[in-house]
């Protein structure tokens, strides 16, 4: 995969000069830089020791019947601070709307800019549109039409500053290549996302069109995401001594994998390929959630580990992926030669 043409953190190019990912695409987007918040922070705030953090409901299948938790954190949860590096924060294109004016006549680039999702009505966090309960607040979905909401990922990819709000991430690293910041939502104590900056790749399936380059495409976002995770969280004295009692950072990338699950889910909530990093231990309200099933679900979740040994089959996974191709399709084929979706997300 070839280099982009300057530096992520610059925004001096446009969208005619992003990589395609799709042999038969021809090349159409970009470098730019996304916006960062200025303090670094992860999503969690500190709370003062007693404090209660939240109240919040979960309504089970419209039975009227509510599960309500509330939770209080007895120690405070410390901010994780990142490493500084080389950064500009000055973005290409004021808005969305500017965006999409100067690109009114290229409708392949105008549609990277959406997402087809669910927006929850309780606390407005847009969801797959195949999600029946609301992975953040737990809220149910099922009355909740499918609509379209701004794709974030590739409005930090190409340096746009707003839409209907400041697009500000807290970014952890970046690099021609890649983009690795905290999840605005998170779900643990270290809860990263990673996409690529350098081509547009909608979901994982797309993956399938050329395994061998998925692979690796793949395989590079884990190591920087590892990475990432060790620089930042675990060579800080306070993330270590807060959750592991102090000792000694994993000696592998290997080794941090056997903390937390890494991941794709499909469909996603965003439609640009991104791999999600989630070290344990998960927040209590999340934890409650997994235990019920609105967390890592069932041919949704997507295990990187999966994911891999299913694209390291190489030619007999390769698929003429499209919008409409089921994602059974791939998880068929690959146990077809070996690789059992339950068998890795059992594990995962």
């Amino acid at each position: 995969m070839a280099p982009l043409r300057g530096t992520f953190k610059r925004s001096h190019t446009t969208p005619e000069h992003l990589l395609p990912f799709f042999p038969d695409e021809r090349p159409t987007l970009l470098n730019s830089s996304a916006q960062f918040s200025t303090d670094g922070r992860i999503g969690l705030p500190s709370q003062k020791p007693g404090t209660e953090i939240c109240t919040r409901g979960m309504e089970l299948g419209g039975t009227g019947v509510a599960t309500v938790y509330m939770l209080g954190i007895k120690a405070a949860t410390p901010h994780i601070r990142r490493k500084s590096y080389a950064q500009d924060d000055k973005v290409r294109w004021e808005s969305l709307q500017a965006f999409r004016s100067a690109y009114e006549q290229r409708p392949d680039i105008l549609k990277q800019l959406q997402n087809k999702v669910k927006v929850c009505a309780s606390c407005k966090k847009p969801c797959a549109f195949s999600q029946e309960v609301c992975n953040s607040c737990g809220a149910s979905l099922t009355d909740v039409d499918v609509s379209f909401t701004d794709n974030l990922l590739m409005s930090f990819v190409y340096g746009i500053g707003k839409g209907n709000f400041p697009f500000k991430v807290s970014i952890r690293s970046c690099s021609e290549q890649y983009l690795c910041f905290d999840d605005p939502l998170c779900v643990s104590v270290c809860h990263l996302n990673i996409v690529p900056t350098s081509v547009y790749v909608p979901d994982l399936r797309y993956l399938f069109r050329d395994p061998a380059r998925g692979k690796s495409l793949v395989e590079g976002m884990l190591a920087e995401v590892g990475k990432t995770c060790l620089d930042n969280f675990w060579n800080d004295d306070t993330f270590r001594t807060t959750y592991f009692n102090g000792q000694l950072p994993p000696e592998s990338i290997h080794a941090l994998s056997q903390l937390g699950a890494s991941g794709m889910n499909f469909p996603p909530s965003q439609y640009q390929l991104h791999l999600q990093y989630i070290h344990g231990p998960l927040l209590p309200f999340h934890y409650a959630l997994f235990i019920d099933g609105s967390h890592f679900q069932y041919m949704r979740f997507f295990p990187v580990e999966y994911i891999l040994a299913a694209l390291s089959l190489g030619d007999r996974m390769k698929l003429e992926v499209h919008e409409h191709t089921a994602i059974g399709e791939i998880v068929d084929r690959a146990r077809l030669h070996g690789v059992d979706y339950e068998q890795y997300w059992s594990r995962a």
